[in-house]
């Protein structure tokens, strides 16, 4: 129950949002999280894959955004 509860909050009223965006499709978003720091948001998109396009967002503002990586 309190397992919920918390995950409830986290999607409700947490400041950050990561939005993994689907390159090949456009703007299709198929995977968010959401972070309570500017730090956990940085990290998800450090980790992404190299061919993700990251957006993290802050009430809605751009924080940051990570297009896909091309290698040659």
């Amino acid at each position: 129950m309190l397992n919920a509860i918390k995950k409830f909050a986290l999607n409700w009223f947490s400041p950050y949002t990561i939005m993994y965006v689907e390159p090949y499709f456009g703007d299709v978003v198929y995977e968010v999280h959401y972070s309570w720091t500017l730090k956990d948001a940085l990290e998800w998109a450090a980790c992404s894959l190299r061919d993700e396009e990251v957006v993290i967002y802050k009430y809605h503002n751009l924080v940051a955004r990570r297009l896909e990586t091309l290698e040659c």
